[in-house]
């Protein structure tokens, strides 16, 4: 087992004792660090990015070849950590603590320690890592962001404002797969220079909120706590993409039951947990947005459109097209040629 310990005052300073270990070689891009690493410790590359007015973001893209431990002293430098799991997973405890938490793929995390002493991450070997980390300067983001400190429940209103940080913190989230797209934006940014910070800069702050949002959700009691398998949540995605791109298909929950090898009570649930519809509605949903998109983007008539998205009725159509946009097809068909709109 490797292990790194760390006693840095800043995010750069943390960045820089890791390299001391690791080895690598580290180049900056418009204040953007990335370590690449090919070695007999890891395959990959570690990445962040600070910005003044509190956050910083810490991205790990790696395979480490043996067990792997960064031990964090947290007396000098200790933000909140808001991580997600995009592949693989990790382990986190507090020095007082003798067993360790899992942060499973895909779950939604927020976890802090008290400034005495120091807290672990570990990372197993031979896993592809994909896993984001945004750290928050409570004094920082307090004097810059304080409108949207001020908006949170109690409870998070309190981890931000223990700037003394005297109380050990950790939420472990349902599975949030509504993030996923959101750090996977962020991996594959291929921008370079101010276009590229300021993505960077507003998919933080979507990621930042998307945590949060989580976390009141969870306190509210309203995300539902599904027992849904990470595994099984992979299927209900794969589904929902495939729902996307073949809007036309037999989306009937038997029959994606019988397809997938999940019940359709798991269906349902891994719906209303990662997309906060039922199938049925998701389908709807879809087919509504892609037929929009062709009426507004194509000389398909309606009817054509009815039948190349799925639905079998148009006056069917035409009424939940209604419901959804506040206009009938031909109405918003009509609207588009006035305004010239594409």
């Amino acid at each position: 087992m490797l292990t790194i310990s760390i006693k840095a005052n800043s995010i750069s300073e943390y960045f820089a004792q890791v390299q001391n270990v690791l080895g690598g070689e580290l180049t900056d891009y418009w204040g953007e660090y990335v370590l690449d690493i090919d070695n007999q410790y890891a395959r990959g590359s570690l990445r962040y990015r600070e910005f003044e007015w509190g956050a910083s973001v810490f991205d790990y893209d790696i395979v480490f070849h043996q067990p792997t431990v960064f031990r964090i002293c947290t007396i000098r430098y200790n933000p909140i950590h808001f991580v997600y799991c995009l592949e693989g997973h990790s382990e986190h405890r507090f020095g007082h603590e003798s067993e360790t938490r899992k942060f499973e793929q895909f779950q939604s995390v927020i976890v802090t320690g008290p400034a005495e002493g120091f807290q672990t991450g570990e990372f197993p070997a031979g896993v592809p890592l994909k896993i984001n980390s945004i750290r928050i300067d409570r004094e920082k983001f307090i004097s810059n962001r304080l409108q949207v400190v001020e908006t949170l429940n109690q409870r998070l209103y309190d981890v931000f404002h223990d700037v003394e940080r005297r109380q050990a913190f950790a939420y472990q989230g349902s599975y949030n797969l509504a993030l996923a797209p959101l750090v996977e934006k962020l991996y594959s940014l291929e921008s370079r220079g101010l276009i590229r910070i300021m993505q960077i800069e507003g998919l933080i702050l979507q990621i930042l909120s998307a945590h949060i949002m989580d976390h009141e959700e969870s306190m509210a009691g309203t995300n539902g706590n599904v027992r849904v398998l990470s595994r099984e949540l992979m299927i209900v995605r794969d589904i929902a993409r495939q729902i996307s791109e073949q809007v036309a298909g037999d989306y009937s929950l038997p029959a994606l039951s019988k397809a997938s090898g999940l019940s359709q009570y798991k269906l349902q649930e891994g719906f209303k947990s990662l997309y906060t519809r039922t199938v049925a509605d998701y389908v709807r949903h879809v087919r509504l947005e892609t037929a929009r998109n062709l009426l507004r983007k194509t000389d398909m008539n309606i009817s054509e459109v009815v039948y190349s998205v799925g639905f079998n009725s148009r006056s069917y159509f035409s009424n939940i097209f209604k419901k959804q946009y506040g206009l009938s097809p031909s109405d918003f068909i009509s609207k588009l040629r006035r305004t010239g709109s594409d």
